[in-house]
Order: C-alpha cells, then sequence, then structure tokens
C-alpha cells in the first residue's frame, strides 16, 4: 500500500484479541495529534532541521527559503510552508520533507498534505 507507506504496522487478532489494546491505542494516539497537530515552532523546527540537511535546488540563481509553516487540523492534516522567492518546490524535495515528517515520532501515521505558499508580490511605485 504505497498510499499508506508512512502508516505504521501493527499485527493484531480479533480472534484472541492479541495486542488489539495496543493497536486501538496507537489509534486514539494518531487520532489525537491529528486533531491537535504541532505547535508552529516545533513544526518549524522539524522542517529547518530537514531544509539544512538537504537544501532544496536553487531557483533562477536563488536560493529557496523557507519563512514560516503552519499546521491544519483535519483528515488528512495540512502543513502549510511559505518559501522565498515565489517558486514552487520540486515535487521530489515536497516528498523528502513529507518523509522527514513522517520519522518524527509524534507524526508517525498522520496523514500529511503538503501545501506551498508563496508570499504576495510587492507592487512597484
Amino acid at each position: 500500500m504505497s498510499f499508506a507507506a508512512f502508516a505504521q504496522v501493527i499485527a493484531v487478532s480479533a480472534k484472541t484479541g492479541f495486542r488489539v489494546p495496543q493497536g486501538l491505542k496507537e489509534a486514539l494516539q494518531v487520532d489525537s495529534v491529528m486533531r491537535k497537530g504541532l505547535d508552529g515552532q516545533q513544526l518549524l523546527a522539524l522542517l529547518t532541521e530537514a531544509w539544512h540537511r538537504r537544501p532544496p535546488s536553487v531557483s533562477r540563481g536563488r536560493r529557496i527559503t523557507l519563512t514560516s509553516a503552519s499546521w491544519t487540523s483535519g483528515t488528512p492534516a495540512q502543513i502549510t510552508l511559505t518559501v522565498n522567492p515565489r517558486v514552487a518546490l520540486p515535487q521530489p524535495y515536497q516528498r523528502y520533507l513529507l518523509n522527514a515528517l513522517h520519522r518524527h515520532p509524534q507524526l508517525a501515521g498522520i496523514p500529511i498534505h503538503l501545501t506551498i505558499e508563496m508570499p504576495a508580490r510587492r507592487t512597484k511605485r
């Protein structure tokens, strides 16, 4: 199931009840994180660490910088990144960021949708 590669696999048995409590505990934890999410500072710290470990490619001779990140609860959870300059992050780099987030123990098993915003253009006077 490539669409759920981020999800943790727990073997359970409905017949014997083997590890059913652990499966329910994990499901409740995932639900809690999806509702509450991460605070802005913690989310930005995780993304900044991944960003510095492997920066995105240069766009038109300029480095792409991460200016902000926000978490929106829902199914799936949505993370909105603001980058500068106004460019779209390549799809492979977005996958890299999602994988970096899913490696965090608190986000294991959480479906996340990444949205890239660009700052508003300045108007010339």
